[in-house]
This record gives structure tokens, C-alpha cells and sequence, in this order.
């Protein structure tokens, strides 16, 4: 499902930035919300290449009908750029844990790892867009297959002071 999402991200230094950030959708059918707190450390930079590790938690929750699933999760990213001028290619690979917890079903565990793609397109000075496609897998089985796979395609709008 389509989400509105909002975040703010601060740089410490030439080397640590941290971020905070929130997803919304309230339709009548369906509500849901996330927060995420995440921190990165740029490790190496030479030339036009960058690496960076990295590592988030947050909370999601997910109401329908009357019935409420809330999950929690950690993620730790390894993010590679390459400056294209003043754009970017950024690839990134993660691997986290996710635990959801809905009334009347027990908890469940769910361990994945993802990758994405993505190109940070300078429009302005302070403007920028980063369109952005990923793809995650988890050994947990869903009621079709003994393994599940997640999608995603998302662009964000970012502005720099």
C-alpha cells in the first residue's frame, strides 16, 4: 500500500549523521503508521566511491476491520555510493529482524535480508529526488510458499538547508 512518509536527517560531523522518520496512511478501510530512529557511519571515501554501515530500529502498526498487527523491527544496512557529479548511484544491501504481534496469534519471528537500488537525481541546489527499487527475502513461510519476497519501489523528495 501507497504511503505518506516524512523524516528528518541530521549530519555530526564529516563521518555520522542520524535520522528520524514516520509513515502514515488513513483510509477508512485500512490505517497504518511506522517510526524509525536509524544511525550511519560513512567508513571509507575515495575518489567518487563511498561505504558506509549503518543501523535502524522501529515500530509499525496496521489496523483493518478491528483487527490490529504491530511489529517491531532492526535492520542494519551496508550502503555503497558512486558520485556521478553531483548525482549518485547508491546500492545497499541489510539484514534485520522483524517480530509482529496481532490479539488472539501468537508472535511471529521474521529474519530477512533485501537489497536496493537507487539514483539521488540533484535537481536544485537544495533539491533533490532519489528514486528507489528493493527487493527483500525471508525463509518464512506465507499460506502460498515456503518462502517470502517483498517488493518495494518508492521515490522520496529531499531538501537540504
Amino acid at each position: 500500500m501507497p504511503e505518506l512518509s516524512a523524516g528528518a536527517r541530521r549530519g555530526l560531523g564529516d563521518r555520522y549523521e542520524v535520522q528520524a522518520s514516520g509513515t502514515m496512511l488513513a483510509l477508512p478501510q485500512l490505517v497504518t503508521g511506522s517510526l524509525e530512529v536509524a544511525g550511519k557511519l560513512r567508513v571509507v571515501q575515495h575518489g567518487r566511491w563511498s561505504l558506509a554501515v549503518g543501523a535502524a530500529a522501529g515500530y509499525r502498526l496496521a489496523e483493518s476491520g478491528g483487527a490490529i498487527v504491530e511489529g517491531a523491527h532492526v535492520a542494519a544496512p551496508v550502503i555503497f555510493g558512486i558520485d556521478l557529479g553531483r548525482h549518485q548511484l547508491v546500492l545497499a544491501a541489510t539484514g534485520g529482524y522483524q517480530r509482529w504481534y496481532s490479539s488472539g496469534a501468537q508472535p511471529v519471528a521474521v529474519p530477512f535480508i533485501g537489497e536496493s537500488i537507487g539514483f539521488r537525481w540533484q535537481v536544485g541546489e537544495r533539491w533533490a529526488l532519489l528514486p528507489e527499487i528493493g527487493a527483500a527475502y525471508t525463509p518464512m513461510s506465507n499460506f502460498m510458499t515456503p518462502d517470502s519476497r517483498l517488493f518495494h519501489v518508492g521515490v522520496a523528495a529531499t531538501f537540504t538547508r
